[in-house]
């Protein structure tokens, strides 16, 4: 094919090849590395949208899980505490008044007797002193059964720790706490002024933690009585201390 062209116009034509194939190979070259480049930015742009909207999800999700582990825990803590909870910790069915003022009676009675080693001082009405003067409805009643079996326990648990002297109690509103439409338990605050020294105090709080009904101090506040030798050391205690209570 070659044979009739002279060897500079051969040359030339080898260098116009050489010169075409190196332009080929550079425009596929130029073009492999642009789609190469391409590939490698579309990913780091999928990589920032995952990192940022991937990572924000599963924080989303993770945030979420916790949430309904926390309120799945909550439950099974209110069905054990429902089925394993003591008769004390319950609501009582039936109530009557007259049965209820000889309950009351007999409780002031106990803690007299209770009391009487280290003089315990306690207002004679346990908090009841409306009932003195009304006939409760059914529905408060039954409240109020419960309330003289709270009131027992917290002075019965003040006589052991040794606290001299409490100077008001005072029943707050009660509260039902919800699950969904049902109510999950009742809460019985009640308001209580006593006098006594830290030791004593530490004993109280403690043994109401103990306790068979399930107590939480709600609000406290502390200051000392006064400066006299008598009473030097001792404090006065205002506390809410509420109650849970079943159905």
């Amino acid at each position: 094919m070659f044979k009739n062209i002279k060897a500079p116009t051969l040359t030339k034509i080898i260098l116009v090849i050489i010169c075409i194939s190196s332009l080929i190979f550079l425009g596929a070259s130029a073009l492999q590395s642009y789609s190469l480049k391409h590939t490698i930015d579309t990913r780091k742009k999928e990589l920032r949208i995952y990192r940022r909207e991937g990572l924000s999800n599963l924080e989303k999700n993770r945030l979420s899980s916790e949430k309904q582990l926390n309120v799945l825990t909550r439950y099974y803590k209110e069905i054990v505490q429902t089925l394993s909870s003591k008769p004390r910790t319950r609501m009582p069915k039936e109530a009557d008044p007259l049965k209820f003022k000889e309950e009351l009676y007999k409780a002031q009675t106990k803690l007299k007797q209770d009391g009487s080693s280290i003089n315990f001082q306690f207002p004679p009405s346990l908090g009841f002193a409306k009932y003195e003067r009304e006939i409760p409805s059914t529905s408060e009643l039954l409240i109020g059964v419960k309330q003289l079996d709270i009131i027992q326990q917290i002075c019965g648990l003040m006589v052991e720790s040794k606290v001299p002297e409490v100077t008001a109690i005072e029943f707050e509103e009660a509260k039902d706490v919800m699950r969904g439409s049902d109510i999950a338990y009742k809460e019985l605050p009640v308001r209580i002024v006593l006098k006594c020294n830290n030791e004593n105090l530490i004993n109280f709080l403690y043994g109401l933690s103990v306790s068979d009904i399930p107590f939480m101090i709600s609000y406290m506040n502390l200051k000392t009585v006064d400066e006299r030798p008598e009473t030097k050391g001792q404090l006065e205690a205002i506390l809410v201390i509420t109650a849970a209570v079943f159905p």
